[in-house]
């Protein structure tokens, strides 16, 4: 069974639903609007926007604020259903844009199709993170979620010869990265996880993962382990080896975590991706993992953002534990209440490193952050 919710985002009301009901007095641009728009599913769009005055929307200013946040090929997609009901306008611009954007994808997703036949030959077991694979996993293909590098996870052991297979096809280390020492290398890929290369002065850029995340945000599962529960999407023509669903919802709200949650785009994958395997997805599974890596706070902010913001399903057991946690609330209404000014308010250095101690559930993961985040001036 899985839990709906229905309504706009409300911050104006700390016991449910966090309303934002403002608009821009600069743009005139309704707040909500964004939130409305910066879904996959158009079904219900025009019943989302009573109440929000579409009829003359600043189009240039959505489409600039939608593109901070990483989510204007969503919001396009509920335009275009807006402008076929005869509720809203919907300029030609984006039509523009969207079609650079989907031939910048299918270019990306044949390089990663070009990659992914060199790591087979060479019997380099890879997996595909997020980027393609997961647009066909939560946004049902390639056109509706913007992927601009590549992320591939290998087994350490692999490091070696997948860099020499990389340089062979043309592809180099970051220049900061390729100044370093031998050494140097070492221990920054060993701190962050991977290493970054780029083909053609930044043409192609590809992050060589030998972890999912750096060992600070503790997603301890191994390339082994992963690949045991792998799924092979179809995108277009290629067949690409990728996390099992629940790992990559585990996984994205990690990664939201990693970016603080600043950007819409983020909660809407986390949103996406459990709108479309709802009825799929193993929720003893999800959670167990989720104790395992200590990170049952991180998943639970993570739904709680995709729950209120953008209306995503949730699994019952799920949608229980988050009600009985308090301070999952508090976190996911401040990280809300941020996420919906514009601009977002950045934070500083003492609120980064406070927001990701709130984050770590034991004293035991906290002092190991703190430790972890220390490393990062040896890089």
């Amino acid at each position: 069974m899985v839990i709906e919710q229905h309504g706009e985002y409300r911050a104006d009301n700390p016991g449910g639903r966090p309303a934002f009901h403002r608009a821009d007095p600069v743009s005139g641009l309704d707040a909500r609007l964004l939130l409305v728009l910066s879904r996959g599913d158009t079904s219900n769009v025009v019943a989302r926007v009573t109440g929000i005055p579409v009829e003359a929307i600043p189009q240039d200013e959505l489409f600039r604020r939608a593109s901070v946040h990483g989510t204007w090929p969503l919001v396009y997609r509920n335009l275009q259903a807006l402008h076929k009901a005869g509720v809203a306008p919907c300029a030609p611009f984006w039509k523009v844009q969207h079609r650079r954007a989907i031939v910048r994808n299918r270019f990306i997703l044949d390089e990663l199709g070009r990659l992914l036949q060199h790591f087979q030959r060479r019997s380099i077991p890879m997996l595909v993170m997020k980027g393609p694979a997961l647009a066909r996993q939560a946004y049902g293909g390639e056109h509706w979620r913007l992927f601009t590098d590549l992320d591939v996870l290998i087994a350490p052991r692999d490091y070696d010869r997948a860099q020499s297979m990389l340089e062979e096809l043309g592809y180099q280390p970051f220049s900061r990265l390729a100044a370093m020492r031998p050494w140097q290398q070492r221990f920054h890929r060993w701190r962050a996880g991977q290493m970054a290369f780029r083909r053609g002065a930044g043409t192609f850029n590809l992050d060589l993962h030998i972890r999912p995340l750096p060992p600070l945000h503790r997603y301890v599962f191994s390339f082994d382990e992963l690949n045991d529960r792998v799924q092979v999407v179809q995108v277009g023509e290629h067949a690409l080896p990728t996390l099992a669903d629940e790992d990559h919802l585990l996984l994205l709200c990690f990664h939201g975590v990693k970016n603080r949650w600043e950007r819409l785009k983020h909660v809407a994958d986390v949103a996406e991706l459990l709108r479309s395997r709802s009825t799929r997805l193993d929720d003893v599974a999800l959670w167990e993992r989720a104790v395992r890596t200590r990170g049952g706070r991180v998943l639970m902010v993570g739904a709680w953002l995709a729950f209120h913001l953008l209306e995503a399903p949730l699994p019952e057991s799920l949608h229980r534990r988050i009600a009985q946690q308090s301070e999952v609330h508090r976190i996911g209404k401040n990280l809300a209440d941020r996420l919906v000014r514009w601009p977002v308010p950045p934070m500083s250095s003492r609120d980064r490193a406070r927001f990701h101690l709130t984050m770590q559930e034991t004293l035991g993961t906290k002092v190991q952050y703190a430790l972890g985040s220390l490393l990062r001036y040896l890089d």
